[in-house]
């Protein structure tokens, strides 16, 4: 099998783990809430199953740029709207289905757009930027626990998430392993994973189980428009010729389908299966 073949999955895992990671952490979040939700068996699982996906991407990150990673993470959206009938009780509306059905064809324009390619050497001053990038969002997560507004804080998570794909991408192309506990990146992917790990659950934990949606959407919004363009202008992510304007319009409507998907998705509730 090809790296690129093996990264494909790689991120297709990742986005399979992330969706049962999140529906995880919003069972947890209906059971119980506050500082609370953290000693739930549910948000543990969820967070540890986050913590594989993570581990999953940054190996994708590696043979495909970020404007295929990414989208393709994002499907973990379309794998918690799926689950939270089941799981969680919460119906979705047709809207919702066709919603995911616009996300994983977006998928598939972006994936064939894409040049694969490793990742090239990245300027000097990426790492200084993301490192203060990675400041900034701290700062503004400590802020908003001030406040409870899920979004902003689920954009926060995204952003977190952001700074640590575009240093994975830039890790990948200093193309010295043995050095990595010494290269800026490699920390600066670490705590932007951390970071947004926290600012997610917070996220959950502030919506409550019927808004994860809504917080999702927000979450891999930030996080399929950033580093996509980003990683083209930044780090010289290829794409293949006369593929430009699909991939464009196809990273636009995954951004919007994702916005759809959570605001298609009932606040109803079934009866919950625990």
């Amino acid at each position: 099998m090809s790296t690129t073949l093996l990264s494909l999955a790689a991120a297709a895992l990742s986005a399979l783990l992330n969706g049962v990671g999140t529906v995880a952490q919003a069972l947890a979040a209906r059971r119980a809430g506050g500082s609370g939700i953290v000693r739930q068996r549910a948000y543990q699982v969820g967070w540890f199953l986050d913590l594989i996906g993570w581990g999953l991407s940054v190996v994708a990150l590696r043979h495909l740029p970020l404007i295929v990673v990414q989208p393709l993470l994002a499907t973990s959206l379309a794998v918690a709207v799926l689950l939270m009938a089941p799981v969680l009780g919460i119906r979705t509306s047709r809207r919702a289905t066709a919603a995911v059905v616009v996300v994983v064809l977006s998928v598939a324009v972006l994936a064939s757009s894409a040049a694969p390619a490793r990742a090239t050497a990245p300027p000097g001053w990426l790492a200084p930027a993301l490192g203060l990038g990675l400041v900034l969002v701290g700062a503004g997560y400590a802020a908003s626990r001030r406040v409870r507004h899920a979004s902003t804080t689920a954009a926060l998570a995204g952003l977190s998430w952001t700074v640590s794909a575009l240093a994975a991408r830039g890790m990948h192309g200093t193309g010295d392993w043995a050095s990595l506990p010494l290269e800026p990146l490699a920390w600066v992917t670490v705590g932007g994973a951390l970071v947004g790990a926290l600012a997610f659950a917070r996220s959950v934990e502030v919506a409550g189980a019927d808004g994860v949606a809504t917080v999702t959407a927000w979450l891999w919004v930030v996080q399929i428009a950033v580093p996509s363009v980003l990683g083209a202008t930044v780090l010289g992510d290829p794409l293949r010729p006369g593929w430009t304007v699909p991939a464009v319009l196809a990273l636009v409507a995954a951004c919007g389908a994702s916005i759809a998907l959570s605001a298609s998705t009932t606040r109803r509730r079934a009866r919950v299966v625990s």
